[in-house]
């Protein structure tokens, strides 16, 4: 649902006691991440679950952040030929 609601934060889910408040205070807090280029994590959101969000018109975008594994050297393992 998380992802969902990006483009349309009016979204609401069974879980929302309130769904009107619920759905401003999405904005708000999308808006507020947009304006300040906020990271922004969720245990719903795609993999890795940290990212930005990014206005469009009418909407809203999650850009997952970038993410390598990175090359293992064979000194770092204690493996150092000699």
């Amino acid at each position: 649902m998380g992802a969902l609601q990006f483009a349309r934060p009016s979204l609401g889910s069974a879980f929302d006691a309130d769904p009107k408040s619920a759905a401003q205070q999405r904005l708000r807090v999308f808006r507020m991440a947009v304006r300040n280029d906020y990271w922004v994590a969720g245990g719903h959101l795609t993999f890795p679950g940290i990212g930005h969000t990014r206005a469009g018109e009418g909407h809203y975008f999650w850009i997952p952040a970038n993410y390598s594994i990175p090359e293992r050297n064979s000194s770092e393992d204690g493996n150092v030929s000699r």
